[in-house]
């Protein structure tokens, strides 16, 4: 009866229950299952990913139409304990005594043992949030996280059996939320992976809530806690709108949305979730291909249709791989079959109506290391194997694939894990599972210091991200797919090398334990989605993706690819546009002064608009140096080399406008190079590493002498691992974090030291900045558009000014109370013409005398570019108007902002150069005078463009004194000139009645024709 149930079960658990059955009676005791390393009888091996627990097993049952509820009571009515269930899918605790009962139950479809998960944990360094600008963000924006939870899932919060801190104690220290909420945590021990994850959050988003449920307990289990962090509060869940993991089953399905993609989708869709997701630490150790079916009988494994890996004319049913010393290879592989887990838990029935085997051989290819060869008809369509290599030196292993019950498959991809592929690689697509989902954001790794922030452009993925690609062959309810569906993930890529108080390794030259792997950058990127829901809450999960997509820095080939997504996160730039105000309007010349832009109106084109940050007036620009000499001592590190020691110090600035540059110099001493380190902390809060990780060199003098600039050409830790401890280098991050700070302000340098023995003294530092106000330029169409302002960097209320043209006055400054995610439209500069006026209307040489008029000067308040002659006209009935013409001269400019011209007369009846003696009116016509912009000249002074002024002026020969009548004194003047030339003292050009440059016996005689003459 068991051996024709085996098939429900499988042949792992199926082993189980027949050797159980097999064993004495004596022996069938619960206690000899307790933490065995079950094995299978044919091959050793793939035991080692059974999950036990005390005397039991941990089984994954799929239900069949009776449901999943209905499976849960049967399994719990034979002794066993329910640990998750999801759909169809339930999760338990079997007892090995009853694995046969399991078989024989009328509600299953199927079931087998539930293999543990993988967390996408890497490598292992820091400033995470500074590589994305995070803590700028948070500044800029006056967001925190506050008000949104954010729900964590991966192996365990508080289980870590020897932990550096407890959670009570990153509590305590603020590494996590006063009160994080431990939905469910793993019973087992665990790594705490979580809670390193939960300290990334608080990092980015300190005022989030926080959630976690481990996803340790099983796949269904996984399904339903996504579902209970993001279900609201007063639903029963922790009403998470962001959900973040790291986990993943090797069993979820390559082509199909399984039943944990199925509950990012739910979540997403049903509660408005955002769901993060690490796409895995496998790059590309991935193999697929079409199957190329061929016959074969190779050695030990028997004849049937095998795959030929060999795509030449040449046949090879082995491909090799390499395993290297003391690691457990896994090999996941499925077929283009549809998963009847997901299929049924999205309402549908398909199943695999084929099975295929997976095996492993020895380098001669002569034993069978290992084997997968459950018979999946009906069931999920995988085959999962593992291998311990424990020679002691690498191996190389060939691995076979093999059709085993019903039609060939028509396409195989299996996940090679920790070994190599050596023939026949194709280097395909690694990530899978639900970070591919539809509606999840698949996240790929940079280590921090491989990005802009910290010099490095563009940012550079980690090599071990996974890269996506695999086509989804089926919907979720198992129907095929027209054609296979892409899907553009990873999404983003985030920061990995983040410190945390105890996860991961410690490394020597910090003293702090640093978490690499896409596991630590799923972290960082969700909390910046926090950081934009407290800022905007009525964002939907589809903004906050395309956002995160449409801000990050590109870091391959422009756009999307398949192992860095859209780019690595930008923070400041997602919340700047999630956020920021916009400030815009238009710059015109409001030619008729009605306040109104119409059509009489023109724009004013490359005008600078600018924010007046001290309300000076002025858009100002310039470079200031601070320095002090603080002698400050560096104590020693603590006791033991995780607790570095930290001081600091600071200088004040008080600089107009926002930073544009930032240069800083140090002098310090320590006998030792590698064991200081030193920040640059802006006013605002946000830190800047100028060296944290200084590399391993010991030795060298005591004395540092560095100046840190972004535009040198060698980086600090190169030279200071060379022992070189003076001269101007790049900082570990980079300077130009600091731009857009407000120059005003409190700057602080900290130092610390890494190392035990020994202390350092911070002797002196300055700091350069270069700074200057805010400013845009309009566009050919006067407009211009601050977009994203932030407010918090603008301190919530200031001035917005345009600098003035000459010969106008603007529209008074504009004070703005900045919001968040607040239009600002309209906030308009109308540049009001001054007048053009005349200033000064001087005849002749200026003085009173009346006796010669050869020209008149204008002086205009003004810049006049368009003169025209103007008309003189006869007073009285002594003549008629336009008899004489005043033709302009040169324009020239006797002061700031003025122009002057000098006409002369034409027309016939001159006296040398002079009008004849008479009265005349002098009409200055404002049409024919314009200035730069058309603007026609003001001549009454009224206010009205193109008015005109009438001048009236006499001449009469000899009057000297301007009183219209020749008599003695008039004579007297002449006597005193006579005989004077041109550029003496004495002589009068009004007497020169001949314009010849000397008083002589002519102008006697003229002015003896004039004598008692009135006009």
């Amino acid at each position: 009866m068991l051996a024709a149930s085996i098939a429900k079960i499988g042949d792992v658990l199926g082993y189980l229950a027949t050797d159980f059955a097999k064993r004495p009676q004596a022996h069938q005791s619960r206690s000899a299952y307790r933490n065995v390393p079950y094995t299978l009888a044919k091959a050793q091996p793939n035991g080692v990913m059974v999950r036990t627990v005390n005397d039991t097993v941990l089984v994954k049952a799929i239900a069949n139409a009776k449901g999943g509820k209905k499976l849960a009571a049967q399994l719990e009515s034979i002794g066993a304990t329910v640990t998750g269930m999801y759909g169809v899918m339930v999760s338990a605790a079997v007892p090995v005594s009853v694995m046969a009962k399991v078989a024989a139950l009328s509600t299953l479809n199927y079931a087998d043992a539930e293999y543990g998960p993988v967390n996408s944990v890497g490598r292992t360094e820091d400033y995470g949030e500074q590589s994305m600008n995070s803590d700028r963000a948070r500044h800029d924006y006056a967001v925190d996280g506050t008000g949104v939870t954010v729900g964590v899932i991966s192996d365990s919060y508080g289980k870590k059996s020897a932990p550096f801190t407890t959670p009570a104690q990153d509590i305590a220290n603020g590494d996590l939320p006063a009160s994080p909420n431990v939905v469910k945590d793993y019973t087992g021990t665990g790594t705490d992976e979580g809670r390193a994850m939960m300290q990334i959050v608080h990092d980015v988003a300190p005022g989030a809530n926080e959630a976690f449920y481990t996803a340790d307990v099983s796949e269904a289990d996984f399904a339903a806690g996504i579902i209970t962090l993001a279900k609201p509060v007063a639903s029963g869940g922790a009403g998470a709108k962001v959900v973040v993991d790291d986990v993943f089953y090797f069993d979820e399905p390559y082509f199909q949305d399984g039943v944990v993609a199925q509950a990012v989708d739910t979540v997403y869709n049903t509660y408005g979730t955002s769901y993060f997701s690490s796409a895995g630490n496998f790059a590309r150790s991935s193999y697929e291909s079409n199957f190329s079916a061929v016959s074969a009988t190779p050695a030990v494994l028997g004849a049937g249709v095998y795959h030929d890996f060999d795509p030449s004319a040449a046949t090879s049913v082995y491909q090799q791989i390499t395993i290297p010393s003391g690691s457990t290879v896994r090999l996941s592989m499925q077929w283009d079959a549809p998963y009847a887990s997901a299929s049924s838990n999205a309402g549908g029935s398909a199943s695999p109506t084929n099975s295929v085997g997976l095996y492993l051989m020895n380098s001669a290819q002569t034993a069978l290391l290992t084997s997968s060869t459950t018979s999946r008809v009906g069931g999920d369509a995988y085959q999962l194997l593992g291998y311990t290599n424990s020679t002691g030196a690498a191996i190389t292993a060939y691995v076979a694939i093999k059709t085993l019950a019903g039609a060939n498959p028509g396409y195989i991809k299996y996940n090679c894990y920790n070994a190599t592929i050596n023939t026949f690689a194709t280097n395909s697509p690694a990530s899978f599972g639900h970070s591919n989902a539809t509606h999840a954001v698949g996240v790929g790794a940079a280590e921090y210091t491989s990005t802009p922030a910290f010099g490095v452009s563009p940012a550079v993925k980690e090599s071990f991200t996974s890269a996506g690609g695999t086509g989804f062959r089926f919907n979720a309810n198992g129907t095929p797919k027209a054609v296979p569906e892409v899907r553009a993930q990873p999404s983003v890529t985030g920061p990995d090398g983040a410190a945390t108080s105890f996860f991961s390794s410690q490394l020597i030259y910090d003293a702090q334990f640093h978490f690499y792997g896409t596991s630590a950058a799923a972290p960082h990127v969700a909390a910046v989605a926090a950081l934009m829901l407290q800022s905007r809450p009525a964002l939907s999960n589809a903004q906050i993706y395309s956002t995160l997509q449409s801000t990050a820095s590109d870091m391959g080939p422009a756009g999307f690819d398949a192992e860095t997504g859209y780019g690595f996160v930008q923070a400041d730039k997602a919340l700047a546009a999630v956020s920021g105000s916009n400030i815009s309007g238009n710059v015109y010349r409001d030619l008729n002064k009605n306040g109104i832009k119409d059509g009489s109106d023109t724009n004013v084109v490359g005008q600078s608009v600018f924010f007046d940050s001290n309300n000076n007036g002025l858009l100002d620009s310039g470079s200031g140096t601070v320095s002090g000499t603080p002698s400050l001592a560096i104590p020693d590190a603590a006791a033991t080399y995780s607790i570095p020691s930290r001081v600091s110090t600071s200088l004040n600035t008080n600089y107009g406008g926002r930073v544009t540059g930032v240069t800083v110099s140090l002098t310090a001493t320590h006998p030792f190079a590698s064991d200081l380190g030193f920040t640059l902390i802006t006013p605002s809060g946000v830190r800047i590493p100028l060296m944290t990780v200084v590399g391993n060199y010991q030795g060298g003098g005591t004395g540092y002498n560095l100046t840190f600039s972004d535009a040198a050409a060698t980086s600090v830790q190169s030279a200071i691992s060379a022992g070189v401890l003076s001269g101007t280098y790049k900082p570990q991050s980079k300077l130009s974090t600091a731009i857009g700070e407000n120059a005003t302000g409190t700057w602080q340098l900290e130092g610390r030291d890494y190392l035990l023995n020994n202390v350092g003294t911070l002797n002196s530092w300055s700091l350069t900045l270069n700074y200057a106000d805010t400013s845009i330029a309009t566009d050919g169409s006067g407009n211009y558009n601050f977009a994203g302002v932030a407010p918090s960097t603008y301190f919530g209320t200031y001035c917005v000014r345009t600098a003035a043209l000459a010969g106008f006055t603007t529209t008074s400054a504009t004070d703005l109370n900045v919001g968040v995610f607040t239009a600002y439209a309209g906030t308009n500069f109308a540049f009001v013409q001054t007048p053009l006026t005349i200033a000064s209307v001087v005849l002749d040489d200026g003085t009173a005398q009346r006796s010669m008029i050869r020209s008149v000067t204008l002086t205009f308040n003004g810049i006049v570019t368009t003169v025209g002659a103007l008309a003189v006209g006869v007073a009285g009935t002594a003549g008629t108007s336009g008899t004489y013409l005043a033709q302009p001269g040169a324009i020239t400019s006797p002061a700031a902002g003025q122009t002057q011209v000098k006409f002369t007369w034409s027309g016939a009846g001159l006296s040398s150069t002079s009008l004849p003696d008479g009265r005349y009116n002098l009409t200055i016509n404002g049409n024919l005078i314009t200035d730069s912009t058309g603007q026609k000249l003001d001549a009454a002074n009224n206010g009205t463009a193109g008015s005109t002024r009438s001048v009236a002026l006499h001449r009469l020969y000899a009057d000297i004194d301007g009183n219209a009548v020749v008599n003695f004194n008039d004579f007297l003047g002449l006597q005193n000139a006579y005989n004077t030339t041109a550029g003496t003292p004495a002589f009068v050009s009004g007497f020169d009645s001949n314009s010849d440059n000397v008083i002589d016996f002519n102008d006697f005689l003229a002015l003896q024709n004039n004598f008692n003459k009135t006009i």
